[in-house]
């Protein structure tokens, strides 16, 4: 049951994420030299719930949780896609 509610959460950020860059025909300007800072809280949600592929976790589970954390931080003129790109490797250990 938990992987067909980790697929359809998926679907959902996958339908989200082309409906909002399908739905804005003009980009804003956005400054690729943002700092990109995450507070200590979600550096500390993001070390909790990391992934390693030698625990045996689910990597679907992991990937849902990391992109609710992520939903969660706000940083203005950041392109969302560009904070998932830098701050989901905080979220991995190990081999991973």
């Amino acid at each position: 049951m938990t992987g067909i509610m980790t697929k359809l959460i998926l679907r959902e950020y996958m339908e989200k994420a082309q409906a909002d860059r399908d739905s804005s025909l003009v980009k804003p300007k956005i400054n690729i030299n943002t700092k990109i800072e995450v507070s200590e809280e979600h550096l500390k949600e993001l070390q909790n719930n990391a992934y390693s592929e030698s625990e045996g976790k689910d990597v679907i589970d992991h990937i849902a949780k990391v992109l609710e954390i992520l939903d969660s931080i706000k940083i203005p003129n950041m392109d969302t896609d560009r904070l998932r790109v830098h701050v989901f490797p905080l979220s991995l250990t190990d081999a991973a």
